[in-house]
């Protein structure tokens, strides 16, 4: 490709498409001229130096303003949004698989976050800043704007966009956490804002900001500003061009270090990979170093009574876990088994979740047997101990109640944390009930620390640990066999579906109290969430739970809700319950619903609940654990371990029109217990088959029971005939689509063709 010549170029002159932002001089590299395509949305800044390309940075852009046609798919949005989930129906029926584009036009993008109705206060839209300091500049796309820099002292002009709510928003860098505002004034005219937080801190309580306003027409620079930090006085004393892009530079070389992995993805929707990598740096911005935040900003979510949240541990640990970034689930291991974990087992927090416990012994035994890192267990053996007698001395009082009783072995206790802070009546309810989720968690959790605790005791020869490996082993099935005889006495039939109350026993619907009011209807869908994703529910359980809450005002897109707003930190467990059981296409419409309505559209930003009324907009604000939820939910739908066998599925559920003809899927560098896995999975269906190279390191611990590779084909083709290495292989299941490879390591050449 041939590049201009900045030589002869004077600032903002074109050449081609592209325009002269900027000349600098970057250490390590020289004189260094900045170049960017601003003849269409998504141009790159370019950093030309020697005559190639440094850097080349894209830019994204999307709409936030509501579509005058084609919402709702035809239906009203008291229809969409009524008793039952309209939307999922007729997405799933008759088998259908929806798609990232039929779900996105759904609803609305998120374009404001109010923080209740009527209110003239807002709750940030997304956010810039880093690790290196306490301080976080949110971005508002009302009127309302911080502390920083509000954009209408610059000029009215961006009056009607942000009243009229049609601005678009974007990222810069593709992933990086700077954000791109765009406010159209007229035909081909518009102001083009960029804003990002330096790298370059001098105090932990103040955080340095840069920004960018660009008035472009006819793809041509009509005025520049850039500031840093805040407006100067007298406004036209503006901060330095160059400042800007050197500083935007190191942006991406500080950032390109703190998140990074092992794992590299090519997708079909190219912007995949960079929605998992950004969302990983907007909760590394949460973060003061290693230690963690909920939410931030608002106090409700940012203040520090909040960091010792459950959620927050498992979810950042087991999500950079599942990717390979070892050393951030090692520092945030550290930082909460030293600073929240107390040595009696519990956690320096407002109130337990019992449930979170045994969550918490499942993130600890995937992070050592993924990274081959054992020594947590001994640095922390104590504290690890006290939690798993928690739980077993509720155990021990469980299997104590009467054989008859059906939460006989089912661990009781307070499922959610908020139980404590915002239940009035929390003195006149019991709300120390047998949660399904307290159990299920407990049963994987004791599971898998039996695993890790054997390896250790046969690795160093140390029979007592082998005992209680067997032991833990042992009360897990127990438990196991007890949840399931509690689901099959608990569940009722009196009414129009069968229904399985939120614990075991219980004789009250969830439904007939309102949200929060009683046992039976606080945060039911944490409940529901949490037994689904614990590996441990079976298929019919599953079947009764969502069929009931899409009937009564549970879900929404196939996501549970807690009656007003769709869920979305929490969301992943009810993915991981749909690939366990196979169920692919619930798996995909509740993934496109989140990535299109969870988060915000052009900036990939996550509210912890959303509310898919747009005009109401009463999200709760941004958390870190609800960022994070397109991590885990991406790596299962590329490589997913199963629960109950222990194989391990490859593309178990890529869409179907991934592997189009000509198109490619490709994912390398991915962890799991038994070892490290990648593919390339090439279509070639204009020549009737499908073209996959598989390599298997076989690192872990020990082997799965199976890998087996899944081609999803358009139309489900029917495949006649499988080759490995060259010769022909039987060893595949025709109607579920997958193949299964010969050995657990190696490097395999598969090809299957169809009819």
């Amino acid at each position: 490709m041939k590049y201009p010549d900045p030589a002869g170029l004077k600032l903002y002159d074109r050449a081609g498409p592209w325009t002269l932002m900027a000349r600098t001089e970057l250490d390590g590299h020289g004189q260094v001229a900045v170049l960017e395509d601003l003849t269409r949305p998504d141009g790159p800044i370019m950093y030309l130096a020697g005559g190639g390309p440094l850097l080349v940075l894209p830019k994204t852009l999307a709409a936030t303003a509501e579509p005058a046609t084609g919402l709702y798919r035809g239906h009203t949005l008291a229809e969409v949004l009524g008793d039952v989930d309209l939307l999922r129906n007729e997405f799933l029926a008759g088998g259908h698989e929806p798609t990232w584009a039929e779900v996105a036009a759904a609803f609305p993008p998120i374009r404001r976050a109010v923080v209740e109705t009527g209110s003239v206060r807002s709750n940030p839209h997304t956010f810039v800043g880093t690790p290196q300091t306490i301080d976080t500049i949110p971005v508002y796309y009302g009127r309302e704007y911080g502390h920083r820099l509000n954009p209408l002292a610059l000029t009215p002009e961006l009056a009607p966009a942000i009243d009229g709510e049609y601005v678009e928003e974007g990222i810069v860098g593709g992933w990086l956490p700077a954000v791109r505002t765009v406010y159209p004034v007229a035909a081909g005219v518009g102001w083009d804002a960029t804003l990002f937080a330096g790298v370059h801190t001098r105090n932990l309580f103040q955080q340095p900001t840069f920004h960018r306003y660009l008035r472009i027409a006819g793809g041509a620079v009509d005025r520049a500003l850039y500031f840093n930090s805040y407006l100067p006085y007298p406004l036209d004393g503006n901060c330095d061009a160059a400042q800007f892009y050197r500083e935007l530079f190191d942006l991406h070389s500080f950032w390109g270090k703190a998140v990074t992995g092992p794992v590299q993805t090519a997708l079909p929707l190219a912007w995949l990979p960079d929605f998992v990598r950004h969302a990983f740096a907007l909760e590394a911005i949460t973060r003061v170093g290693d230690h963690p935040r909920y939410g931030t900003v608002t106090k409700d979510y940012g203040g520090g009574e909040h960091d010792g949240f459950q959620d927050v541990f498992n979810t950042s640990v087991s999500s950079a876990t599942e990717w390979g970034r070892y050393q951030t689930a090692r520092s945030a291991i550290d930082n909460y088994f030293t600073e929240f974990v107390r040595d009696d087992g519990s956690i320096d927090y407002r109130g337990p979740e019992i449930g979170q416990y045994g969550r918490m012994l499942s993130t600890l035994s995937q992070y050592a047997e993924y990274s081959g890192d054992y020594e947590v267990f001994d640095r922390y053996t104590g504290r690890i101990a006290a939690i798993v007698q928690i739980l077993a001395t509720r155990l021990a009082t469980a299997r104590a109640r009467p054989a008859a009783d059906p939460s006989h072995g089912l661990i009781r206790g307070r499922q959610e944390a908020d139980t404590s802070f915002l239940t009035a009546d929390v003195a006149v309810h019991d709300y120390e009930q047998p949660y399904w989720n307290n159990s299920a968690l407990s049963w994987r959790g004791f599971r898998d620390l039996s695993r890790v605790w054997r390896h250790l005791g046969t690795q160093r020869n140390d029979a007592g640990l082998r005992r209680a490996a067997d032991d833990l082993a042992a009360s897990a099935s127990r438990l196991r066999r007890d949840l399931d005889r509690a689901v099959e006495r608990s569940l009722r039939t009196g009414r129009d579906l069968s229904y399985l109350p939120p614990y075991a026993g219980g004789t009250k619907y969830h439904i007939d109290s309102p949200y929060r009011a009683t046992p039976e209807s606080f945060d039911d869908n944490r409940v529901w969430t949490e037994f689904m994703g614990s590996g441990v529910i079976g298929r019919p359980t599953l079947d009764v739970i969502v069929a009931y809450q899409a009937a009564h005002h549970g879900s929404n897109l196939g996501i549970m809700t807690n009656r007003k707003h769709i869920v979305v930190f929490l969301a992943h467990g009810a993915g991981y319950g749909f690939l366990q059981h196979d169920l692919i296409e619930s798996f995909l419409l509740l993934y496109w619903s989140l990535l299109a309505h969870g988060y915000t559209r052009g900036t990939w930003t996550a509210f912890e609940c959303v509310d898919l009324d747009r005009q109401r907009a009463e999200h709760t604000p941004f958390a870190a654990a609800a960022q994070l939820v397109v991590a885990p939910l991406t790596k299962w739908m590329l490589v997913f371990e199963d629960p109950g066998d222990d194989s391990v599925w490859l593309a178990k559920a890529t869409p179907r029109d991934w592997l189009a003809a000509g198109q490619r899927i490709e994912a390398r560098g991915v962890p799991t217990r038994y070892g490290t896995v990648g593919y390339t999975i090439t279509s070639r269906l204009d020549d009737r088959r499908v073209e996959a190279e598989v390599e298997v390191d076989p690192n872990g611990a020990r082997d799965p029971s199976a890998f087996r590779l899944r081609l999803r084909t358009p139309e489900r083709r029917e495949v006649t005939e499988v080759e490995i290495d060259g010769a022909r292989w039987t060893g595949f299941d025709a109607d579920r689509e997958y193949v299964t490879l010969p050995g657990f390591g190696g490097t395999y050449a598969v090809t299957v063709y169809y009819a």
